[in-house]
């Protein structure tokens, strides 16, 4: 019975709630655009927080170069150890990608890397199919993007690597993992200009459709393992981390880069000078879009406190019959509360088909949502204020008056 004169009283005043319902789809949405941004600006971020938000140095090594002591064109004053690398610096932990060079039939895959166990314990890239990469593994895996030449989850392929001397060796590879197109890839390539430095010049999203050449990823430790002739062809290239104990300066930080920018260090800083730039790329939608949020919570409250009121005021007789029947004033206020939750749920529903919209639409280029808990969780801050605020001009009303006082205006 509440229910069926809930529905009722929302009919009396349908344009007031049509217009809350609207208020609160777009607080809904565009809360949702801005929460999910910060999630999956916050997956890259925390994998690597230690070192992005610690006592830290970053450095990118050249692709074509890598990292070198002496002559960069001679084979022997190439780095492949990250051991090595680091007994350059004062540094205590590192964390490197390596250049792993492979042929397939007749073609070269020239975007082939190999990682740390670190990192691939750290971070795992978005897959279409199959799983990420195992460091500690029965035989060699790669994941691998969309490829020409179909490669797929379980297919054992044949690739073959030029050692030191020239001569050819077979490398079977398994193909455990597809990348998702566009997925966010560590260290593989830098396309952002110096002065944008922040922690993202660690990653790029990968696309086979822009670059039109497939990419490989490998654990370096089982290139090590299963292609030990091979393992000194692995020089370090792309981004790097080095962490150093607390006590080191900044100072001591920075002396260590002027050494590694003449080891084909591009790049190289703390990444304490990178930190501003860090919280602004991470918290930018939070900036955008929060005051925007803000307000449109503002209006919806005041509409909702406005139509709950003027309900309120135009139910009050039959809130008095229902009185002398045997509800009490609480119960009638309840008739309320579920004016209100359809209202929210109503909201909920249309903003859920937007969010589904925005993905299935050019709109994605420009906003992203995902439906994952802390987004989800984001969307009942809204609703329970919606709701909260809704109820208070109700029970205010109908605590200033009486049945006997209602019935004798009547």
């Amino acid at each position: 019975m509440l229910l069926k004169t809930a529905l009722r009283g929302m009919k009396k005043n349908l344009g007031m709630n049509l217009l809350t319902i609207l208020q609160m789809l777009v607080t809904l949405t565009v809360t949702a655009v801005m929460v999910s941004s910060v999630v999956l600006r916050f997956r890259t971020y925390l994998p690597f927080a230690d070192y992005f938000g610690g006592n830290a140095a970053f450095i990118y090594f050249d692709a074509a170069r890598g990292a070198y002591d002496g002559d960069w064109t001679q084979f022997e004053s190439l780095i492949q150890s990250p051991e090595k690398l680091l007994s350059y610096t004062k540094g205590d932990s590192i964390l490197t990608v390596h250049k792993f060079p492979l042929g397939y039939k007749e073609d070269y895959i020239d975007k082939s890397y190999s990682y740390d166990d670190g990192i691939i314990e750290r971070y795992q890239p978005l897959l279409k199919d199959g799983r990420w990469l195992s460091t500690d593994s029965e035989q060699l895996e790669a994941v691998v993007s969309d490829n020409p030449y179909g490669w797929k989850v379980g297919d054992t392929v044949e690739f073959n690597a030029t050692l030191a001397d020239e001569s050819v060796i077979p490398v079977p590879v398994k193909i455990v993992g597809i990348l998702t197109e566009g997925a966010d890839v560590f260290g593989t390539q830098m396309r952002r200009v110096a002065d944008e430095l922040y922690y993202r010049q660690a990653f790029s999203p990968y696309s086979y459709e822009i670059e039109g050449e497939p990419l490989m990823l490998f654990s370096r430790s089982a290139v090590d393992k299963f292609v030990p002739e091979y393992s000194d062809i692995q020089v370090i290239v792309s981004s790097a981390l080095i962490g150093y104990p607390d006590e080191i300066s900044e100072d001591v930080i920075e002396e260590d880069c002027k050494t590694l920018s003449k080891m084909g260090g591009n790049i190289c800083l703390p990444t304490s000078d990178m930190s501003e730039a860090d919280n602004n790329y991470l918290f930018e939608q939070i900036y955008q879009l929060l005051p925007i949020v803000i307000v449109l919570m503002v209006l919806t409250i005041v509409s909702s406190i406005s139509c709950s009121a003027l309900t309120t005021r135009r139910s009050l007789k039959d809130y008095a019959k229902f009185y002398t029947l045997g509800l009490r004033w609480r119960q009638c206020a309840l008739i309320n509360l579920f004016q209100s939750l359809t209202i929210a749920v109503v909201s909920l529903a249309l903003s859920l088909c937007a969010m589904a919209a925005i993905k299935l639409t050019p709109l994605s280029d420009s906003f992203m949502v995902i439906l994952e808990p802390p987004v989800l969780l984001s969307l009942a801050v809204p609703l329970l204020l919606y709701l909260l605020f809704s109820m208070i001009m109700p029970l205010v009303m109908l605590s200033r008056t009486t049945p006997k006082e209602i019935l004798q205006e009547e």
